[in-house]
């Protein structure tokens, strides 16, 4: 009963965990993902908001401009006449009404300029009933514009005085631009200056609908504020001057003695180089996202209380047939072998009990099984014993026939003899796996003395081998085969001068064996074959054949797949096989290594 209730609650736990762990990750990314996408959209319909604003800013301004490049090419069209025929008069008072009927035209195409003045030649010029230049001259802003260096100068908002007979005159923002003499680049002969009703101007910035508490600012090129328009956030002028502080500071917004997170977003206004920002508080964005999280939370609580009762039911319900399944478990444990679960219950018990007594049977069978394979095993060793007498037979015979040649005087077939002898003795000598580089090349020479009889001056051998490589660790025929290789396929074909040279030197992977030949080399298409042919060697059937496939199958085998042959080919002049090996030299110590792991390079293949 005991075990049981362990069982049960552990599987209720367990279905539990998974549950909360999997709601709480897929609630967590559902969050953040929700959360992060409003705040884009968010962000998005802001800053879509803020770019009509300033392409609406963008218009007028330009309308503003092309309105002062027409009455300063008035001017200057009329200073040019006055020089040329030097008369004034009719002319000049002709233009003077040309001058005021523009003026008057384009107020009216722009129903956020409040009135438009032209100072110049002495005289004045408005869209408006009246004009006091006599106020407007004693600014000191006005004073200050012609010390500005800039063609353009945006004013502040102030009170328009000069417009009206008596009181403070509308709030405006004022644009001048100055009039240069065509004749003197340094001399200001004249200004023309364009009052914006500084309320239209507001309602512009507050026309598109941004968070409840929100401020936005038109300032000019170096700073200035030159209009506001917020929200419901209730902005003093004093905040309004916070705000400007903060944002050149880029330190936050303050407001109320509070450190308030906002957002901001800014546009340029080409025309006049304004800057248009924007600064919403997130305050009603986080509120309305910590419902939402409360919202999530509550679901979520009463989905793990769900899930908690589903699964102490699921749980009880699975345990109650697995108890009988670990009583005839104990039985087999207890070496009832042939023990039989009742196979009955829902679909996954019963493949539970089929799977027992599938294990139970598989099990008797191994046990056959194994006993049978000994007995091969056995059987196997004795005949692999007996392989091994044809090879020696075969030794014994060539030293005799050597034996034969040099009694009879035939060196020749002698030196094939013993070569050949030394060949049988270096391939049936199972004691090692692993020899000595010099041990390998010895066989190789012993190959080549056979050929060099057959192939006389026709086949030149050179070795190319560093001294301190000599005792390095290689396994068995790797070389002979690619030597064998170069000359039937290489020297076979040419009369003279075949040349096959031997090249061992390190490298960076260790140490590096090449057999290259000036034989007739391989087409293209040929070498490609053979390296794919190579690429799609795996290692099965080893031991049967001597070629490159052989070669190449052992050293992944023994070394690691990254290890193989690499062949280059150029057709008419040669070709050059090569491989790589670790640099470990032989020692008593590697000796015992192989004899006991099977071989030294074991930690070396572990990926094959």
């Amino acid at each position: 009963m005991h075990k049981n209730k362990t069982t049960l609650f552990e599987i209720t736990c367990s279905f539990l965990l998974v549950i909360t762990f999997s709601s709480l990750v897929l609630g967590v990314y559902c969050f953040n993902t929700l959360g992060q996408y409003i705040s884009r959209q968010i962000d998005f319909y802001q800053e879509q908001n803020l770019k009509q604003i300033g392409k609406n800013l963008d218009s007028y301004g330009e309308n503003i401009q092309t309105a002062q490049r027409i009455l300063t090419g008035m001017v200057i069209e009329q200073e040019l006449f006055q020089k040329g025929t030097g008369s004034r008069g009719q002319k000049n008072a002709l233009y003077s009404q040309n001058i005021e009927n523009v003026l008057r035209n384009i107020r009216r195409t722009s129903p956020i300029i409040s009135n438009i003045f032209m100072v110049y030649d002495g005289g004045s010029y408005t869209s408006g009933s009246f004009f006091s230049k006599e106020i407007l001259v004693q600014k000191p802003w006005y004073q200050e514009v012609f010390l500005s260096g800039e063609n353009t100068v945006t004013v502040q908002r102030h009170k328009a005085d000069y417009q009206v007979f008596f009181g403070e005159g509308p709030e405006v923002i004022s644009l001048v631009k100055k009039i240069i003499s065509p004749n003197d680049a340094k001399t200001i002969i004249g200004v023309i200056m364009v009052d914006l009703d500084a309320r239209l101007l507001e309602e512009t910035l507050g026309s598109h609908t941004f968070d409840d508490d929100h401020l936005i600012l038109l300032r000019s090129s170096d700073g200035e504020l030159l209009e506001s328009a917020c929200g419901e956030g209730n902005y003093t002028q004093e905040d309004i001057k916070k705000v400007v502080k903060c944002l050149d500071s880029e330190t936050g917004v303050e407001q109320g003695g509070f450190l308030k997170e906002f957002s901001l977003y800014r546009y340029g206004v080409e025309s006049y180089d304004w800057k248009l920002e924007a600064v919403v508080s997130k305050e009603n964005f986080r509120s309305r996202f910590l419902i939402a999280g409360g919202t999530f939370v509550g679901i979520t609580l009463l989905t793990l209380l769900f899930s908690a009762v589903l699964s102490y039911l699921l749980a009880r319900r699975i345990t109650r047939p697995m108890q009988r399944l670990l009583t005839h478990m104990e039985e087999f444990s207890r070496g009832d072998f042939y023990v039989r679960a009742k196979e009955e219950g829902n679909r996954d018990i019963l493949a539970l009990s089929g799977g027992f007594n599938k294990m139970s049977r598989r099990i008797r069978h191994l046990m056959e099984d194994l006993r049978i394979k000994e007995h091969e095993s056995a059987n196997a060793r004795l005949r692999e014993l007996q392989a091994q007498i044809n090879p020696h037979f075969l030794y014994n015979t060539l030293e005799t026939i050597r034996s034969l040649a040099l009694r009879n005087g035939v060196e020749s077939i002698a030196d094939i003899a013993k070569s050949m002898a030394l060949i049988f003795r270096y391939c049936i000598n199972s004691r090692d796996e692993v020899v000595t580089l010099r041990e390998e090349l010895a066989h190789v020479k012993s190959y080549i003395n056979i050929q060099k009889i057959r192939y006389k001056n026709r086949l030149q051998v050179y070795f190319y081998v560093d001294d301190e490589l000599l005792d390095n660790c290689i396994i068995k025929i790797l070389v002979q085969p690619l030597v064998e290789n170069a000359i039937y396929h290489g020297i076979d074909q040419k009369r003279e001068g075949g040349k096959i040279s031997i090249v061992c030197h390190k490298s960076l992977k260790g140490v590096e064996i090449a057999v290259e030949d000036n034989g007739m080399g391989m087409k293209p298409e040929v070498l490609r074959s053979l390296q794919k042919q190579l690429y799609e060697c795996q290692g099965e059937n080893l031991g049967e054949s001597i070629g490159l496939k052989n070669v190449h199958s052992r050293l992944k085998l023994y070394y690691g797949r990254e290890r193989g042959l690499h062949i280059e080919s150029v057709y008419g002049q040669g070709t050059r096989v090569s491989f790589d090996i670790p640099s470990v030299m032989y020692s008593e110590e590697n000796r015992r290594k192989e004899m006991q792991t099977g071989s030294i390079f074991a930690e070396r293949r572990e990926d094959v």
